[in-house]
């Protein structure tokens, strides 16, 4: 929304549930539902909220404007008051440290999926200074094909900002849920990233199996592109964020993974 009354550039922000605390590049603002006056430019975005998982939004202020950003939370099995132990078991048998922190551009509504053959979907993010390791990637996605998971792994990939390989993960299709789309966690070993990297995912579908991905239509600015790490990437025909996530937390177990 273009505002001519003032030279203020300012963001509203809506959390679902309302009442969260709001961080703007790690300055407290206030509570949600607030209109907050903010500097122009790209502006990191933490909500916090007692009972759920802390979200990270990177959201683009345009001078003069009034940007609106909505956030989703999703609930956690601890408060604000309990803390994850020092040393949790991921889904790789790995550690990780600290809180968690969940990035991400997208809503839980997808307008549409894709499954991408010859090729994958990639998606670049900027992690907050409160997590510099990925434990986590999480996608809306739906498996289709026969009833019985196939035998075969997909891969997701860990980016630097030079778009160099800095993981590779192997996960069974059995991963994915057949049916309808919905949020899947996909445990990696602790991985440290760079302040920009990037998520990219090989399905390789074939006639009988693949996997679908959300599409969120709904997001201020694209971050998405088609691609995998071999062969490049290009930025998507239409606006649209794939649904991706990643869970990041502070770690010194952090540490490159094997590719």
């Amino acid at each position: 929304m273009k505002t001519g009354e003032t030279p203020s550039t300012r963001l509203y922000i809506r959390t679902v549930p309302p009442g969260a605390e709001i961080a703007v590049d790690g300055k407290p603002l206030g509570r949600s539902d607030e209109l907050l006056i903010v500097p122009p430019g790209v502006r990191s975005v933490t909500v916090e909220l007692d009972g759920y998982t802390p979200a990270v939004r990177q959201v683009e202020v345009r001078s003069g404007w009034i940007e609106r950003l909505t956030v989703r939370l999703n609930p956690s099995r601890v408060t604000g008051s309990q803390r994850p132990s020092a040393r949790e078991q991921n889904g790789h048998g790995s550690t990780s440290c600290g809180a968690e922190v969940r990035v991400g551009y997208v809503n839980d509504t997808s307008e549409k999926k894709w499954s991408l053959a010859g090729t994958g979907h990639f998606v670049r993010f900027h992690r907050p200074a409160s997590g510099n390791t990925v434990i986590a990637v999480e996608l809306y996605a739906a498996r289709y094909g026969s009833p019985q998971p196939p035998a075969k792994d997909f891969f997701v990939f860990l980016l630097d900002q030079r778009q160099q390989v800095i993981g590779k993960f192997a996960f069974p299709y059995e991963q994915i849920d057949r049916g309808d789309l919905q949020w899947h966690r996909l445990a990696v070993p602790p991985t440290k990233v760079p302040e920009a990297f990037g998520v990219a995912l090989s399905f390789d579908p074939q006639q009988t199996r693949g996997v679908f991905l959300g599409l969120d239509k709904g997001v201020a600015e694209s971050h998405s592109y088609t691609g995998l790490p071999d062969k490049g990437f290009v930025t998507l025909e239409e606006p649209g964020d794939w649904m991706v996530r990643v869970v990041l937390a502070d770690s010194t177990a952090g540490r490159p993974a094997s590719q």
